[in-house]
């Protein structure tokens, strides 16, 4: 809404930030009929000052709640993480068990063909080998403190007003890497795609090794990303190189591009 009232930057340039945020503030307290009180020339400064200074802390919140957000969509994940393992933990506890009964039967029996028979046994005893290897899978995956898979199911019901709010912000790189703000343009152009996977047409050099591996997947024989964890992870890093000022927003205060305002 305060973006269509037209672009009021042009007439204040040149005017310092401490007068604009003085006549916004000064504005801010008046009531429509004081400022009808005044001249055109000098109620229209007012008002100018007070409409650039409200899209400016508006920016300013808008970004807030985006870092707080995916701050939270990180927390939640690590959360389930731990619960993750607490409900594993009995098997863990179990496989090493059956693991130590198979160490005994080793001691137990020297005939090769009497091993294999208790071995077999043990093992039909706990669900057979396929149900025990799928357990071992789930214990390998969260055995590496890697939460980074179970961002998507929290992330998921946020997506649309996360796409709305980064659209409504101009960002830009305050280095000379950009392979970021390519992702990103890159991430917004397949907004609407409902495929799983996406060409592997950027560069996700901004990433971690995590990332990378959970992105990159193979599909006959040829690379591809996949779109739902791609999409999580430029919006993490968007959130974390804003707070670190590699990113910057136009028209925003505390997101500003320390250079100019240096």
């Amino acid at each position: 809404w305060l973006r269509t009232l037209g672009d009021v930057d042009p007439p204040l340039v040149g005017v310092p930030p401490a007068k604009i945020r003085h006549f916004a503030a000064e504005a801010r307290a008046l009531s429509a009929d004081e400022m009808r009180a005044f001249t055109p020339p000098k109620r229209y400064t007012l008002l100018l000052c007070l409409i650039q200074q409200e899209r400016v802390a508006t920016r300013d919140n808008v970004i807030e709640m985006f870092l707080k957000r995916i701050a939270h969509l990180h927390t939640r994940a690590k959360d389930e993480l731990t619960l993750i393992r607490e409900r594993q933990r009995g098997s863990t506890e179990a496989l090493l068990s059956m693991l130590d009964q198979m160490l005994q039967a080793t001691e137990e029996y020297a005939d090769e063909k009497t091993l294999g028979q208790e071995v077999k046994r043990l093992v039909e005893a706990r669900g057979g080998a396929s149900h025990l290897r799928e357990e071992c899978a789930a214990i390998a995956c969260y055995n590496d403190n890697n939460y980074l898979p179970l961002l998507w199911r929290f992330y998921r019901s946020h997506r649309p007003t996360l796409f709305r709010l980064v659209r409504s912000l101009a960002i830009y790189s305050t280095t000379q890497d950009t392979a970021l703000i390519a992702a990103l343009n890159f991430v917004l152009t397949h907004e609407q795609r409902k495929a799983d996977v996406l060409p592997a047409d950027i560069r996700l050099d901004f990433a971690s090794e995590q990332w990378q591996r959970l992105i990159s997947v193979q599909r006959d024989d040829t690379l591809m990303l996949d779109r739902r964890h791609l999409e999580v992870c430029v919006f993490s890093y968007l959130a974390s190189e804003l707070k670190t000022g590699d990113l910057y927003v136009e028209g925003s205060e505390n997101y500003a591009d320390y250079r100019a305002q240096l």
